[in-house]
């Protein structure tokens, strides 16, 4: 099968190139099509932003990218003919483009990927969404991370709508060959600074005194910064994430409660290498592992410290708990190549 890729290939920190590669791996011929190239839609509620372009400037800015983007698919897809197009966070492609596409590949699926939240609580990212959402009716099909997403596609006029998980990529994220390597880490948290994940972080270095080292971006101005700026770490390629976790004996998992996730990336890159996974409890967590034997949850600040220290503290314990998360990531089918393939047979029903 031939699948046009258009999506955030180049990035390394980004899983749109680890999509690409296991479409690859399941043996199809995959055409990448940077989408970084045309650059992302700039929130307009970014002080600089607001400070250098005037609206109509800013939604100019936002069109001349979505035409050249649009222009340069559709010349990509007339020239491969693709059996599937597969646009991941199309925010960028209008309808007019998605119809064309239809128009031009008679025989071809266009698809939509979203692991993001258009819908999701946080006003200030809603902006530039439109082109999309105007777009949704048009798609063959529309693959989601959340159930929640389901009803609102389909209100929205979507044709069909089905779960596509998140997973881990498994030439990415494995244990390390020997797991008697000492740790580094104590506890690790790599990710942005969203929501109350904040204030727990601020708590559990601050109120209650733990280390816990910070790996991303923007934490430099939250309440962290300047005074435990020593556990405030730069952004790490996946390569490194993967390393971080091989150092560290615990490694927190927080979701985006503003963007109504119940799971992220990391609810599987940190078992699938092995790594004890102390998350907070939703319930497809609780779906996806067995509390107190395949990973550990918590509901606020408190419990994550005591469950910290319980662990840090109980060694045998927590490796046996980490060995039986990655096994049941492999026995569960949480990889990236599992999902797809999984996919592409939902493709093939249509």
């Amino acid at each position: 099968m031939k699948i046009l890729f258009a999506g955030d290939i180049e990035n390394p920190v980004m899983s749109g190139s680890q999509r690409c590669n296991a479409f690859g791996r399941l043996g199809n011929t995959v055409i990448p099509f940077d989408t970084t190239r045309f650059g992302k839609p700039i929130p307009y509620w970014t002080g600089l932003t607001r400070r250098v372009l005037p609206p109509s400037l800013y939604e100019r800015t936002l069109r001349a990218k979505a035409r050249d983007c649009g222009t340069r698919l559709l010349r990509a897809a007339i020239a491969h003919r693709p059996d599937i197009v597969w646009l991941e966070w199309p925010r960028l492609i209008n309808a007019e483009i998605v119809c064309a596409l239809k128009a031009k590949l008679p025989g071809a699926h266009i698809v939509s990927f979203q692991n993001d939240n258009p819908f999701g609580a946080r006003k200030r990212a809603t902006h530039g969404w439109n082109r999309f959402l105007d777009a949704i009716p048009y798609y063959d099909l529309h693959f989601v991370k959340r159930k929640a997403d389901l009803a609102e596609y389909y209100r929205r006029g979507a044709r069909k709508v089905a779960i596509c998980m998140e997973g881990y990529s498994e030439d990415i994220f494995f244990p390390r060959a020997s797991q008697c390597g000492s740790c580094k880490y104590p506890v690790v948290f790599a990710g942005t600074p969203l929501d109350h994940r904040v204030t727990t972080l601020n708590e559990l270095t601050g109120k209650f005194g733990l280390r816990v080292d910070i790996f991303g971006r923007r934490w430099k101005r939250t309440p962290l910064f300047p005074g435990r700026r020593r556990l405030l770490h730069s952004p790490l390629s996946m390569e490194e994430y993967r390393e971080l976790l091989w150092q560290a004996s615990i490694a927190l998992g927080f979701v985006s409660w503003s963007n109504h996730d119940e799971f992220t990336m990391r609810s599987f890159e940190i078992p699938a290498a092995g790594t004890f996974l102390l998350a907070e409890r939703t319930m497809t967590h609780q779906s996806l592992y067995v509390e107190g034997r395949e990973a550990e949850f918590f509901d606020n600040s408190e419990e994550c410290r005591d469950k910290l220290l319980y662990y840090l503290d109980h060694s045998p314990q927590r490796r046996q708990i980490a060995a039986a998360g990655h096994e049941r990531c492999v026995k569960s089918g949480y990889g990236i190549t599992d999902r797809l393939r999984l996919a592409l047979q939902t493709v093939a029903e249509l």
